[in-house]
């Protein structure tokens, strides 16, 4: 969550990070205090092939079994054993709804008290929520009977037309708060609850990885976020005050590509994925990878933005930000050709890791297929942080009542 105000971490919290993909289990956890993060334990455990196929959950038992033999390990590790687990809602899609809520106040001639603050921003996230219905049953197919609100964010506060940090003002009349709600599907929720309660947990916070992951960049620029993965590819636009416009995942991944490469080839696929930035190898695969690659990565910058303009700068997340075959394809398209408005050509942004070297013996675990977690561990230091905001305690207790 975004807070409004510096707030400390004023007693030393100690969380458990599931991170789950189709592969490989990872386990973290961490201390969150005044002074930083520090990982107390780690451990990952790779899956069986049997409890995910297709990218759906096969043997939910297997999957469980699997969780809690990394779980079991790390907390060993730690010497901690706790009761709040932080995970990613694996295996589909997140939902997003943003919504700019006008409210005038009544009572510009007295200072607001926390009471008073906490009133306004309840009722700005309950017309928040009473308008979203319509438009992500149009977006999605789903009805607000079959999602479950996981996040509320507030990441824009203009008072009387000034942007500002703090409610804490006296004699304003207009405010204009932004706010980003973000779902899952029940059946989706329900098979993450099961889990919890496999492990004896209870759940924190379920982060999607495409939200997380944009926490690791804090420039004041808009981006696009293209995290491609064996078994999956989301794509998430930031705008420039670090709200998340959209996040979607497309149905097109790296494990479509050696895929189709092992049908000719006889090496591994370790070696085949070592080997795809040459130039030499694997061009009729690559060739055809790109082209639908790029086509469905269009149609849905083309579907969420409208005719908004597009940013430009590009991040490859790391898991395979040194394939530059896939930079390299995207520098070459004139995305304004294809219908998507950019004032220039699309420019690679540099990964920024000042954030993540912050965390106390994140280097044992610091490698490009733990990006995801990592981001995890950030975001939810973000959230501990500002839990003792007057207006992140407003939009919890009104999540806590949506049903």
């Amino acid at each position: 969550m975004n807070s409004f105000k510096t707030n400390k971490i004023n007693q030393n919290k100690i969380y458990t990070i599931v991170n789950v993909w189709s592969y490989k289990v990872r386990v973290a956890i961490c201390s969150f205090s005044f002074s930083g993060i520090k990982i107390l334990g780690y451990w990952e455990k790779r899956q069986s092939r049997l409890d995910i196929v297709n990218n759906e959950i096969n043997n939910l038992s297997g999957l469980c079994y699997t969780i809690e033999e990394a779980l079991l390990k790390a907390e060993f590790e730690s010497w901690e054993k706790t009761k709040n687990i932080i995970i990613n809602p694996f295996f589909a899609n997140s939902f997003y709804y943003s919504k700019t809520v006008s409210y005038k106040n009544t009572s510009i001639s007295t200072e607001l008290s926390n009471k008073d603050i906490f009133n306004i921003i309840s009722n700005i996230e309950n017309i928040s929520l009473s308008s979203m219905s319509l438009q992500l049953e149009e977006k999605y197919g789903f009805s607000k009977d079959e999602l479950k609100l996981i996040l509320s964010n507030i990441f824009n506060l203009t008072i009387d037309w000034k942007k500002i940090s703090s409610l804490y003002k006296e004699h304003w009349e207009d405010i204009k708060v932004k706010i980003l709600n973000t779902f899952i599907s029940k059946n989706n929720y329900e098979i993450i609850k099961n889990i919890a309660d496999y492990l004896e947990k209870d759940i924190f916070k379920i982060i999607p990885e495409e939200y997380a992951i944009t926490k690791l960049w804090n420039k004041n620029i808009s981006e696009v976020f293209i995290d491609i993965w064996n078994s999956s590819t989301s794509i998430s636009i930031k705008n420039k005050d670090s709200s998340l416009l959209w996040a979607l995942r497309l149905d097109i991944w790296i494990g479509d590509l050696v895929k189709e490469i092992s049908k000719n080839d006889s090496r591994s696929r370790c070696e085949i994925i070592k080997k795809l930035d040459r130039d030499d190898l694997f061009k009729d695969e690559k060739k055809n990878f790109l082209l639908m690659f790029s086509d469905i990565l269009v149609e849905w910058l083309k579907e969420i933005l409208q005719w908004s303009l597009c940013p430009e700068s590009f991040i490859l997340v790391w898991g395979w930000s040194n394939n530059f075959f896939i930079k390299d394809y995207l520098l070459q398209k004139d995305f304004n050709l294809l219908w998507v408005k950019m004032l220039k050509k699309i420019e690679f942004s540099s990964a920024s890791i000042e954030e993540i070297r912050k965390i106390i013996w994140v280097e044992k675990i610091l490698n490009a297929s733990n990006i995801n977690i990592i981001s995890q561990i950030i975001t939810t230091k973000n959230i501990v942080q500002s839990e003792n905001d007057i207006m992140e305690k407003a939009i919890q207790k009104t999540q806590e009542r949506f049903k």
